[in-house]
């Protein structure tokens, strides 16, 4: 038996036992809570995360740094296309990302688990659709949402911060 097959059936046994002692709801949150965990082990990934890419959002625009890749980077001035991707890998996998797009051929893929700064700014973009964003950020499938298109320089008014805003400091 391959070591998938026993983790879930482990896990199966395991889901008929708790529900045939408790037959509450109870049972139910461990039942979903073991099988999320078998389906974990079973796809075989590890506990461990991974390295994060890191974003760094200045005036000039966003570069996203990830270990052993070169740093993406995209410069506000040429941002002319912010869609939102999503994947059917959750709730165990990253699911949802933000690719932005330049006029110039750039581009970066942010992962929605260190986007909000970047969610932030986006969604003050003038014309941003707020209502393709809700409905891509309730997606369980694989798609790709055009939230926001627009001339290179179009961007910039977002990138800046308002005359008077508080600074890190302060």
């Amino acid at each position: 038996m391959s070591r998938e097959a026993r983790v879930l059936a482990v896990g199966a046994g395991a889901l008929g036992l708790i529900a045939a002692i408790a037959g509450s709801g109870v049972a139910a949150l461990g039942a979903v809570a073991l099988a999320l965990t078998a389906i974990a082990v079973a796809r075989g990934r590890s506990r461990r995360a991974a390295p994060s890419p890191r974003p760094s959002l200045t005036e000039e625009g966003i570069t996203l740094l990830s270990p052993g890749e070169p740093a993406m980077h995209l410069s506000w001035n040429q941002l002319v296309e912010v869609s939102v991707l999503t994947t059917s890998d959750g709730p165990l996998g990253e699911d949802v990302f933000f690719v932005l797009r330049g006029a110039d051929g750039s581009s970066c893929c942010v992962p929605q688990s260190i986007a909000s700064e970047l969610v932030d700014r986006l969604l003050g973009l003038p014309g941003f659709d707020h209502q393709t964003f809700i409905t891509a950020m309730g997606s369980t499938s694989a798609a790709v949402f055009v939230c926001w298109r627009g001339r290179a320089g179009d961007a910039l008014l977002v990138a800046r911060p308002p005359a008077g805003s508080l600074s890190p400091e302060g």
